[in-house]
């Protein structure tokens, strides 16, 4: 539809833009098209009960379970292990995802012609072939071929990933270009920033480019991860009951188990603790954790893809001077009180004022409050503006210029790039007066920008038009203007990058930052930082058009700067390094952004709308000073699978050697070692303890910065602790050894033993910070001493 002629597409959808469809036609088009609706996205029962039943957990738990229910004399065990399963059933079952809602889009009242007559309806109810109307801060209701438009301005943030006006077109254009590239298609769910006209709908729904975006990407359930955080994490409690329960039936001829009636339930309660003291641990640096299991995809991070505000620099500016007719004016030395000066300071204001979208709005803030250290009374001109217009901001001139009334006529301000401001002007400024504007004096303007670049600064210009009529929106405003300054500014570094670039050499990983710099002020604000990187390091988005596909290959790995690049380039750039086996993580707050979180290891949301989709795609969510954040995060990460992959070990361990003992004596000696009583303390007060010891302080854990950590997962970590529980049960049976002691007295030396070798592994392995750790710690050890002196 992009490469026909308006009137051809009208043809081609038997529509016409005088009567528009009738409705008699209506059902049948939306049977032959689909409806326009993109529907809410949720979690559904059934798919997490499926995931859930094909689960290994729930294997080996319904295994266990039965297995309990027909050789154990202690029937407690089996209801426990199933009230269990039917807990984690409960909790992967249930919807817990945010609905993800399209009412703005599916219920957005809608201008169209159908009948010859103008109607009122939901964007829900439009077929292909409806006439429509665009207006100004509308959303674009579908995908529609614009058949006329004036200064037509939108947002595709959803298909491009890109938060910048763009301009659109009734002109047909070229049949093979890109689909982003196709300057007369409103996309569904665009944003029109400015102007007005009348398009035809061309696709609704699912076949739109927001709904094929859309169905691309599987979105994967929280309970999901849990799911998967279980299996890896639980199952091995279980296969290793299973195996000593079988042990038991061999020995015994019965299984004895009421030492799993005491420990079994205490697994949920565990379970739920880490987590929650894991998300603590990331919330304390508002850091919101999706998964467990994804903490080793974090720590796993060999390339981290962000954009240079979320990196070493704050997403603020500071205003370094203001240059007018060859002076330059800063807050460290104040502009003297002159009427040119006054008179500069006020176009600035004026210039400030109200910037439409697209513009960085950064700028404007922060010319208020240089102007308010340069103690000019801006209240003043205030006053007497009467705003009149506002052109778009048009992105390839990256110019606001607008129209005010004033006292002898009216008056356009513009503001922006210093070249498309010089080259627009044919006057400036000069000792109060308006004079010609030269080529040496156009050629210094260039000069400058060219020394603020080497310096990493960057500039805009600013400059007025008078007229003595008042001037239509539609002719050439921008043109004969006068040139009145420059306004300097730099990026703000962030206080924690020397930090953070240490960190990262620790860590033995890469950041490739991306930016709307160009290459040369790029360059230089790495200087800033300290020669981070050198010129061969920058590539920017036209030499990456312009290169072939092996030759980006053969020098990816050395690129550390992206200077104005697009979306799909970065995606392209992340799958060639995930080829390469790289580890990927990418911060995005966009559905333009779907494809290369999709395409990283690890994806971070970096918004602050809770019911957004991006935000149910990505693993982690930090919402500021991103990279300080993604660093510390990332060394969290190593400390809590280290510390976890030992307090695993330390419970299998712990609950192996109660068991194993039990069953050795009930062999040699035909009677329990641990009785209820016991049993509670040792599972109960004991194990409560020493893992909560071992939950503190995470971030004390001592953790080798390059090293990628896992966790154990299943089998491996009962191998693992075999040994340990063989050599700490032969220990606590040594009282059994002694042929003249009683056997009560045996059994509370044993049970002695048991609690000084896990409160010693317990101190040796865990950090301590104050002495009320250690009393705690020591808690079990009084508890068993005042049983037996008690008994």
């Amino acid at each position: 539809m992009h490469s026909l002629r308006w009137d051809e597409v009208l043809r081609n959808l038997d529509t016409t833009i005088s009567t528009g469809l009738s409705s008699d036609e209506i059902d049948a088009r939306r049977s032959k098209y689909g409806d326009n609706v993109i529907k809410e996205y949720r979690n559904k029962i059934f798919n997490n009960l499926k995931n859930f039943i094909m689960s290994k957990f729930f294997l080996i738990a319904t295994v266990y379970s039965v297995f309990t229910w027909f050789y154990s004399q202690y029937k407690i065990v089996c209801y426990i292990s199933l009230l269990f399963v039917l807990l984690i059933a409960f909790i992967i079952i249930r919807k817990v995802n945010n609905p993800i809602s399209f009412d703005r889009v599916n219920n957005k009242e809608v201008r169209v012609k159908r009948d010859g007559l103008i109607k009122y309806i939901k964007s829900a109810e439009l077929v292909v072939g409806d006439i429509v109307f665009i207006e100004e801060d509308d959303i674009s209701p579908a995908d529609i071929r614009i058949i006329q438009g004036n200064n037509i301005t939108v947002k595709e943030i959803f298909i491009n990933g890109e938060d910048v006006p763009v301009n659109k077109f009734s002109l047909e254009i070229d049949e093979s270009s890109d689909f982003k590239e196709r300057s007369n298609i409103l996309y569904k769910g665009s944003k029109i920033v400015s102007g007005h006209g009348i398009g035809v709908v061309i696709a609704v729904g699912y076949n739109t480019k927001l709904g094929e975006k859309l169905l691309d990407h599987v979105i994967e359930n929280n309970r999901l991860k849990l799911l998967k955080y279980i299996d890896n994490m639980i199952s091995p409690i279980y296969v290793l009951s299973m195996i000593i329960s079988i042990f038991e039936l061999i020995l015994m001829k019965n299984s004895y188990s009421k030492s799993l009636a005491i420990t079994l339930p205490l697994i949920p309660v565990y379970i739920l603790l880490f987590i929650k003291c894991i998300k603590n641990e990331f919330r304390k640096d508002e850091i919101e954790v999706s998964g467990i299991l994804d903490l080793e995809k974090l720590n796993n991070t060999d390339y981290i893809v962000i954009e240079d505000k979320d990196s070493f620099y704050d997403d603020d500016i500071d205003i370094i001077e203001i240059i007018i007719d060859e002076k330059r004016y800063s807050t460290l030395s104040l502009a003297p009180d002159e009427y040119m000066i006054t008179r500069a300071f006020e176009i600035l204001h004026i210039c400030s004022l109200d910037v439409p979208e697209g513009f960085d709005n950064k700028i404007s803030k922060k010319i208020i409050d240089f102007l308010d250290d340069m103690k000019f009374n801006y209240n003043e001109s205030k006053s007497k503006i009467k705003s009149i217009f506002t052109l778009p901001y048009n992105i390839e001139n990256d110019v606001v210029t607008k129209v005010i009334a004033v006292e002898n006529g009216y008056r356009a301000y513009s503001l922006g790039n210093i070249n498309t401001i010089i080259n627009s002007s044919t006057f400036r400024i000069s000792n109060e007066l308006e004079v010609k504007l030269e080529e040496d004096y156009i050629e210094k303007i260039k000069e400058l920008d060219i020394e603020m670049s080497k310096k990493g600064f960057k500039t805009v210009a600013f400059s007025y038009r008078a007229f003595n009529y008042k001037p239509s929106e539609y002719e050439n405003i921008e043109s004969n203007m006068v040139f009145v300054g420059v306004l300097v500014y730099k990026s703000r570094v962030n206080c924690n990058y020397e930090t953070n670039i240490q960190l990262i050499r620790d860590m033995n990983i890469k950041v490739l930052t991306y930016t709307n710099d160009n290459k040369l002020v790029a360059f230089n604000k790495g200087k800033l930082l300290g020669n981070i990187y050198k010129e061969s390091d920058i590539i920017s988005g036209v030499e990456l058009k312009n290169i072939d596909k092996d030759e980006m290959n053969r020098n990816i790995e050395g690129y550390k700067v992206l200077s104005k690049v697009t979306k799909d380039q970065i995606e392209d750039i992340v799958k060639e390094l995930r080829i390469k086996k790289y580890n990927i993580l990418y911060s995005g707050d966009s559905i333009g952004d779907l494809g290369i979180l999709k395409e990283s290891s690890v994806s971070i949301y970096k918004g602050n709308n809770n019911n957004s989709l991006c935000k149910e795609v990505c693993d982690f969510t930090i919402k500021n000073n991103h990279l300080t954040k993604i660093l510390k995060g990332m060394e969290l990460s190593k400390q809590i699978i280290k510390r976890f992959n030992y307090i695993q070990g330390f419970f299998i361990s712990f609950f192996g050697t109660v068991l194993l003992s039990n069953i050795i004596i009930m062999k040699l000696c035909e009677r329990s070692l641990y009785n209820y009583i016991e049993l509670f303390i040792l599972n109960v007060v004991c194990i409560s303890i020493y893992i909560g010891y071992l939950m503190l302080n995470l971030e004390s854990e001592k953790v080798t910065y390059y090293k990628k950590y896992k966790f154990n997962n299943s089998l491996a970590c009962i191998k693992l602790n075999i040994k340990d529980i063989v050599i700490s049960t032969l220990i606590i049976l040594i009282p059994f050894i002694i042929p003249f002691l009683q056997f009560s007295v045996k059994k509370y030396l044993s049970l002695i033993i048991f609690i000084l070798i896990y409160t010693i592994k317990a101190l040796l392995n865990g950090y301590r910070e104050s002495k009320v750790q250690d009393i705690i710690l020591i808690l079990p050890s009084i508890i068993i001493l005042l049983y037996i002196f008690l008994m």
